[in-house]
């Protein structure tokens, strides 16, 4: 591509990866959102003061478990309630 002579414009390639990115955040929320109602199991990796726990399901799906509060490197079951605001974090609780 470098050596094409007609180089694309730097507000064209901003536009681009502006687009792409909004569209991969969109399919992320969507893949979140289909474990909404079913079980997951999550791999601890955070342990929050406010009562929570994080991690990621094996299928790489960020999850908060509400009312949690676990060491990290705990396996944990929970059941998928919400996604967390417009991100694609999903919100569980411990099963």
């Amino acid at each position: 591509a470098c050596s094409m002579p007609e180089k694309v414009p730097p507000p064209v390639i901003k536009k681009r990866v502006d687009t792409l990115m909004l569209k991969g955040l969109e399919m992320e929320k969507e893949f979140a959102r289909g474990f909404v109602g079913k079980g997951v199991e999550l791999l601890v990796d955070e342990s929050g003061s406010g009562g929570y726990c994080g991690g990621y399901t094996s299928e790489y799906v960020q999850v908060k478990v509400i009312g949690a509060s676990l060491e990290k490197g705990a396996l944990v079951k929970a059941t998928g309630v919400d996604l967390q605001g417009d991100s694609p974090i999903l919100i569980a609780e411990r099963s």
